[in-house]
């Protein structure tokens, strides 16, 4: 399924191309995202940027490492803390997040809807009042 360009700027990473644009999104209670997606509609991810203590990044696809093999349709979020570069966000914050999500050493952390890392039971880890500063 191949995504439609409109609205969207165009990044070109090696031979592939991809889209990303900025929105708001009211089911993160109105939080700035940046979305990802590849031309041929097998990537796609949200990168939540607020707030800035629980960034975390929401993979919408199947290809995805380590396991796309094992990806059962639902949405997957990890923490990914990515530096936002110094000119704001624009195609170098897109090209880092393809290339974080290309790493197959990356440390993956799984976390809630909400940014919280998840313990291996898949409770929230509880928020200490430094967190929601």
């Amino acid at each position: 399924m191949s995504v439609s360009s409109r609205g969207k700027r165009k990044l070109r990473v090696g031979e592939r191309l991809y889209f990303w644009y900025v929105h708001q999104e009211l089911m993160y209670e109105a939080a700035h995202i940046l979305t990802v997606l590849s031309q041929d509609g097998r990537f796609g991810v949200h990168y939540l940027l607020e707030p800035v203590a629980h960034r975390h990044l929401v993979v919408m696809n199947d290809e995805f490492l380590p396991s796309p093999e094992s990806w059962d349709g639902r949405w997957r979020r990890f923490r990914c803390d990515l530096k936002i570069p110094p000119n704001g966000i624009g195609p170098g914050l897109a090209r880092q997040i393809i290339d974080w999500c290309s790493n197959p050493e990356q440390t993956l952390v799984k976390v809630d809807w909400e940014g919280r890392s998840l313990d291996p039971s898949g409770k929230p880890e509880e928020l200490s009042s430094q967190a929601l500063l």
